[in-house]
């Protein structure tokens, strides 16, 4: 990595390298931090990310038992509450051919999100097409998307890795926020 790292600072002529969110000590992070004459590393953030690590149980229903009683009814509630108000159609997007149309309703969601305006962006572009069609075709893509009325409501992205889901994105449409499509999703 630090070759690598080295090579890229000789070869390219940048002002900035945006690494993204990488793990402190790790050896991306240690290459990107050792002092050099020619280099500053920062970070420019608002603040630092949470991430979240949570063994799921195999069903949902092993799922909705490992909760306290209270978060069992509230998730309960929200979602019998929301397919009660509103025609639903859940879709899991793990193929390559599902990959075009999720980005694409993925986009019409985000578009209307806080997120949009400060850059967390899901954009139906070329880069992220190759992205999420090398995770389909690798079997590593598990996107989820729920219609309203065959409209995109509120859709979650990442991919599934040695068991362990890595959540990357989300966002819902907001005239549906009182009905929360995203807990229900």
């Amino acid at each position: 990595i630090n070759k690598f790292f080295e090579l890229i600072i000789k070869e390219w002529n940048f002002d900035i390298l945006n690494v993204g969110e990488i793990i402190i000590g790790s050896p991306l992070h240690q290459a990107v931090t050792r002092p050099r004459a020619s280099l500053i590393a920062t970070r420019i953030e608002r603040k630092d990310s949470i991430h979240w690590l949570i063994q799921l149980p195999q069903s949902f229903d092993d799922y909705l038992d490992s909760l306290t009683s209270k978060a069992r009814r509230n998730a309960v509630y929200y979602s019998r509450k929301f397919a009660k108000e509103f025609p639903l159609r859940f879709e899991i997007v793990y193929r390559a051919d599902q990959v075009d149309k999720f980005l694409l309703d993925g986009e019409q969601l985000n578009r209307l999100t806080y997120k949009w305006k400060l850059g967390q962006n899901l954009r139906a572009d070329e880069a992220n097409r190759q992205r999420y069609m090398w995770l389909a075709n690798d079997g590593h893509l598990r996107c989820y998307i729920v219609y309203v009325d065959e409209r995109p409501c509120a859709f979650m992205g990442g991919q599934l890795r040695d068991g362990v889901y890595l959540w990357e994105t989300s966002g819902f449409d907001p005239q549906y926020e009182k009905s929360s499509p995203g807990t229900v999703l």
